[in-house]
């Protein structure tokens, strides 16, 4: 489990608005467009942005990986990353967030 949480509470709050329950879901019917995946698609998006406004990010060569690659990230999710850029990027990075 994350020690330090990659959302802030507005983050979070913000990506609840958008999970919805279906009104109908025949049993066994399971699609990309469930609330839980539209709900994980938004944190990705809200995580890539914070990660992404650091002028290392690019230089990190960053590749998701664990729930992140699944499209299951949760508020609660650890965030799993393998790094192939530069090293002394990669630390600026880590010690930033």
């Amino acid at each position: 489990m994350a020690t330090k949480p990659f959302l802030k509470d507005d983050d979070l709050s913000q990506a609840a608005k958008k999970l919805r329950a279906p009104a109908h879901a025949p049993s066994g019917d399971i699609h990309q467009d469930m609330p839980g995946s539209e709900f994980s698609r938004e944190l990705q998006s809200r995580l890539l942005a914070r990660l992404s406004s650091h002028p290392s990010w690019t230089r990190t060569g960053a590749i998701a990986l664990g729930s992140w690659s699944r499209d299951e990230l949760s508020p609660k999710s650890d965030i799993d990353l393998l790094f192939t850029g530069d090293e002394a990027e990669v630390l600026k990075l880590v010690t930033d967030f």
